[in-house]
């Protein structure tokens, strides 16, 4: 097994283990995060009627059944087979939405298929983020558009969770699967945290980056989208909750070595403790800084947000 494959086979079995555990009402509120996102950044939804649609590493598929909502004959494509059949069993009555279990890597359809491509969260953590950039914008027809969602480098969230990785790869997912748990976090933190801390490869790409390679890739123009993050990122305050919330995962990892008397897991959880803490206090500073007027806004948030999620809408050549 080449290492690509490895990495596709431990990507795959992640998320199809975090999706499913998604109650009815947390799926209900995930796929209502399509629309809030499109309608805070003027896209009208009105567009998917009768468009050919690829959701390319569809997950728990809520994306895929926005899409349809709105008029769209969908195809959802993913590494996990079980997200790919809890997905199946999500979808509405009468809706035009088809799951299939593959690699954005290799996509089975032939050139030009698709009017829209929505991959969001996904090129970044394969093993060739320009391969996957390729096969995406290849199936995607001269005249089409896609929506990517891709991370960016800095800021505390990213800064601390790449501290955090090779401890959390040490103590291991289930223990600190139980330290979520233990922690009280639903199933969509659940799955946001343990997708940080254990996707096997992650890529950052600056918004200048992405520019360049989708121009070099056929597209013509892209629409960044600035407003309705819905997530840690929306300002630094809304960081300082999600370090807060992930000092409460390692605190509770910490009790749960100490109890077990596992001296590799007592340190390996201090580790991601202290260094939790340490971004939470320079946040903090920084909010309060900003706010006696002594940086500007701007400053406090590239110091704390940092580049952030690049979501766009780029267009391909007709």
């Amino acid at each position: 097994m080449t290492q690509s494959d490895l990495v596709a086979q431990s990507t795959g079995s992640l998320f199809g283990d975090l999706w499913p555990a998604f109650d009815e009402r947390l799926y209900r509120e995930s796929v209502e995060l399509f629309d809030k996102r499109c309608a805070a950044n003027g896209f009208d939804t009105s567009f998917f009627k009768g468009k050919r649609c690829l959701d390319a590493g569809s997950g728990g598929g809520r994306n895929s059944i926005a899409m349809a909502t709105h008029g769209a004959s969908v195809v959802g494509v993913d590494l996990s087979h079980r997200g790919v059949e809890d997905a199946r069993k999500r979808v509405p009555a009468g809706l035009d939405v088809e799951f299939r279990q593959g690699s954005v890597l290799d996509l089975p359809f032939p050139d030009a298929t698709f009017d829209f491509v929505w991959c969001a969260g996904v090129l970044m953590v394969t093993s060739n983020f320009a391969k996957g950039l390729d096969e995406v914008s290849r199936v995607l027809k001269p005249g089409g558009s896609m929506y990517l969602l891709i991370y960016g480098p800095s800021g505390m969230h990213w800064e601390s969770t790449d501290v955090c990785r090779p401890p959390c790869a040490r103590m291991g997912y289930e223990f600190v699967d139980q330290a979520v748990q233990r922690a009280g976090l639903p199933a969509n933190k659940r799955k946001s945290f343990l997708d940080c801390f254990f996707v096997p490869l992650v890529g950052y790409f600056t918004g200048k980056e992405l520019e360049l390679n989708l121009f070099a890739r056929g597209f013509d123009k892209v629409d960044f989208w600035h407003k309705g993050k819905l997530d840690h990122e929306e300002s630094p305050e809304t960081i300082l909750e999600r370090l807060i919330m992930q000092l409460s995962i390692f605190t509770a990892a910490a009790e749960l070595a100490a109890e077990a008397k596992d001296e590799a897991k007592i340190y390996d959880a201090g580790l991601c403790v202290t260094a939790t803490q340490e971004r939470i206090v320079r946040t903090e500073f920084l909010i309060g800084q900003r706010d006696a007027g002594k940086i500007s806004a701007k400053e406090c948030w590239d110091l704390t947000v940092g580049h952030g999620n690049s979501r766009l809408i780029a267009h391909k050549k007709a």
